[in-house]
């Protein structure tokens, strides 16, 4: 049985599971949504959530963050220097080190899809971006992993609804990108952070333009990229 107590610690005395530590955390989590648990935190003050950090008996005086890097990670970007941490008092083995971190990791529970809109409905706008949940979720089909060829592969559908000029515009990008394109091998699978970059850029635009509708700012986008590219042609073909 685990013996543990809770105990107020200096976040930047606890170390974060990492290659470099020795220690590897199998979980990670996309740019967008770090960045959200960031201005979380930073609003809410405190960590409302408890990092779990034991030691190894290889490495007695060392605290390891087992579960909660990612919050403990966020705490100091978001300028926490201390947080209340369970401490599991005695040190633990390699095995069992490895174990609470893929318990953690792995054990989850799943929400109700109907009780989950219901409470999402009662939050303002504020605080439905503070939470995590967005409409989208309500609306996308379950993917089937089963037939995949590594359940560790993580996918991601994104749909855009366009109106005929903006599907038009859109259609034509993509034959003159090809056009240009110096490869003309199909791209089956990218890294999942290009789609943080592509939100990025989309919002950027949108930002900039004040564009409301993600279709136009989607537009808007890639005549921007074409522009880039017609400049970028111009000058490889200059002698």
């Amino acid at each position: 049985m685990l013996k543990t107590h809770v105990e107020r610690r200096a976040l930047r005395e606890v170390s974060l599971l990492s290659a470099a530590s020795g220690h590897e955390n199998a979980r990670f989590m996309p740019k967008r949504q770090f960045n959200r648990l960031v201005e979380n935190i930073r609003r809410d003050g405190v960590l409302t959530s408890a990092p779990l950090i034991g030691q190894s008996v290889d490495e007695p005086g060392r605290w390891y963050v087992l579960s909660g890097n990612h919050r403990v990670e966020a705490a100091l970007a978001a300028g926490l220097t201390e947080a209340d941490c369970i401490v599991i008092t005695e040190p633990l083995t390699t095995q069992q080190f490895v174990a609470l971190q893929l318990s953690h990791n792995a054990i989850e529970g799943e929400d109700d899809p109907a009780i989950l809109r219901k409470l999402y409905d009662l939050l303002d706008l504020d605080l439905k971006e503070y939470s995590g949940v967005t409409d989208d979720q309500f609306d996308l089909d379950q993917l089937n992993v089963k037939t995949l060829p590594s359940a560790t592969l993580r996918y991601l559908e994104v749909v855009f609804a366009f109106l005929g000029d903006e599907a038009d515009a859109i259609l034509e990008f993509v034959k003159r990108a090809e056009r240009y394109a110096k490869h003309q091998q199909p791209v089956l699978v990218t890294q999942y952070a290009d789609f943080d970059l592509l939100i990025d850029s989309l919002t950027a635009v949108k930002e900039y333009r004040n564009i409301k509708n993600s279709a136009v700012g989607l537009r808007v986008l890639c005549e921007l990229a074409m522009k880039q590219i017609t400049v970028e042609r111009a000058a490889d073909e200059r002698p």
